[in-house]
Formats: structure tokens, C-alpha cells, sequence
């Protein structure tokens, strides 16, 4: 295994004039290492930082703020090693977590927190890091993608228009007179067939119509009422027709919200 991973290292290596100080480093980092997919991560290394030079400044630069922080003045070289191990390995895998929920983004927009360290805490394995290590690096991608995740969910709300509410000068004011228009603001509500397709917007998929009819009677009473009206409007309008409007709509709002995915390039980060 170890010999595969060196070989994958070997020949991507970024062509710099000198890789000293960083190969040995990312070799150590890729020996320990049990996270499969080790060509997704090295991709990310090289996205990050491609030059020694940046990386040996940024480093110089962060073990000061760390030291000054968390030790002494007279930290030993040997502690510092190991802080900045562990900051860049877990700066690592959580580049990792970050590429796996922007290229899924439909699978994990309704995790929770714990949804997600269930999911992934045990696909990533890593005997420098403590399994604590691992789940902060979860919660702390996890954090950063919530608010984009928030913004999908939200924008693929069907709603129609309600009613337009008009505010006019009541007096004379400049350029405007009494009666002119001031404002206007749009009001939108929900009903059943919007509730519907917002539904089928964040859960559909193809065939579940039939999904619905053979699980009806498992549902308690309040879920069967939603679903007998999903089933009244796909039957009516077809399965085919609606799902297209509403994936439609899906893929809209993560094209929007989700168009790139977001690196981690700082060693520090709140746990530091």
C-alpha cells in the first residue's frame, strides 16, 4: 500500500526547484495516512500551495501566533513540529470533507451536524489525528457550507403571487406629488400544489410516485394527508412533467449557490 501511495506522490509532484522541507512533510503526512482516496487530497495540496517558498513563509508566520497563544516563549522546536503537523493534517482532511459535500451537494443539504460526523467520522481514519480531531474538522466544514446550504434550500421554495401592496406620497415632496407612487412590495403564499413542488424540489426523484402508493398505509395520519395530495397532483399533472420543473429548479439553486467549493488555506482555525 505505502509503495502505491509512493508512487502516485512521485508523479505528481510539482515541478519547484526545490521540495525539501514540503516533500518530507507530505510524505509523512500521506505514510500515516488511511483516507482512500489520496489523489483527491493531493489535487487539494496542490491547489493550495504549489511553491515551498509560500508555504515555509506561511508556516514561519502561523507557528508564532500558535506559539505565542498556546505555549511559551521557549517552545521547543520538537513542539512546534507537532502543532503544525496536526494543524496541516487537518487542514488536509478537511479540504477532503469540503470537496465530498460540494460534489454531492444534493446528499448533504439536509444533514445536520451529527448527520454528518456519522457519515463521514468513520470513512476517515488517520493515527496522527484523535477521532475529536476528525469530528471538528467535520463540524467546522459542516459550519462553513451552512449558510450556502440554507440560501439552496430556501431558493427552491415554490410560492406564487399573492398580492401587490402599493405606497403612494401623501404629500408633496421634490419631483414627486401627493398620489405618486412611493414603493411597492410583492407579497407570495404558499398552497397546496406549491407545497407540493417545493417538496418534490428537494426530495424528488424519478419513480416516486410508485414509492408513495406502496408505503401510503405506513404513514401516520398527518404524513398520509401530504402524500395522498403529492399522488392527487402527480396523477393529475404526471410524475414526468412536474419532476422536471421542480429538478429544474433544484439544479437552478445549486448552480447559483454552490458554484465554487470552498478551500481551506490557513493553518489556524478555532481550535488553535
Amino acid at each position: 500500500m505505502q509503495s502505491k501511495i509512493a508512487k502516485l506522490i512521485l508523479e505528481n509532484i510539482p515541478e519547484v526547484k526545490t521540495r525539501g522541507w514540503v516533500f518530507s512533510l507530505v510524505w509523512k503526512v500521506f505514510k500515516i495516512s488511511k483516507v482512500k482516496d489520496v489523489s483527491e487530497i493531493w489535487k487539494t495540496y496542490k491547489k493550495l500551495k504549489s511553491n515551498n517558498f509560500k508555504i515555509r513563509k506561511q508556516f514561519l508566520k502561523e507557528k508564532i501566533i500558535i506559539s505565542k497563544f498556546l505555549y511559551p516563549n521557549d517552545l521547543n522546536r520538537k513542539k512546534e513540529r507537532e502543532i503544525f503537523d496536526k494543524a496541516f493534517q487537518i487542514r488536509l482532511i478537511k479540504n477532503y470533507i469540503s470537496e465530498l459535500i460540494y460534489r454531492d451537494i444534493g446528499k448533504y443539504k439536509d444533514f445536520s451536524k451529527n448527520d454528518l460526523i456519522k457519515d463521514l467520522a468513520s470513512k476517515i481514519q488517520n493515527p496522527f489525528l484523535t477521532q475529536k480531531d476528525i469530528e471538528y474538522a467535520i463540524v467546522e466544514v459542516w459550519t462553513t457550507y451552512r449558510n450556502k446550504i440554507e440560501l439552496i434550500n430556501k431558493n427552491i421554495i415554490f410560492k406564487i403571487q399573492d398580492k401587490i401592496i402599493r405606497k403612494y406620497y401623501k404629500r408633496d415632496s421634490g419631483e414627486n406629488r401627493k398620489g405618486d407612487l412611493r414603493i411597492f412590495e410583492i407579497k407570495f403564499k404558499s398552497t397546496k400544489f406549491t407545497k407540493v413542488m417545493s417538496f418534490l424540489s428537494r426530495y424528488g426523484y424519478s419513480g416516486i410516485q410508485k414509492n408513495i402508493e406502496e408505503n401510503l398505509a405506513k404513514y401516520d395520519s398527518k404524513k398520509a394527508i401530504f402524500y395522498r395530495d403529492i399522488l392527487y397532483f402527480l396523477d393529475k399533472f404526471s410524475e414526468k412533467r412536474l419532476l422536471k420543473l421542480a429538478l429544474k429548479k433544484r439544479l437552478k439553486s445549486f448552480l447559483k449557490f454552490n458554484k465554487n467549493q470552498h478551500i481551506f488555506e490557513s493553518l489556524l482555525s478555532s481550535k488553535f
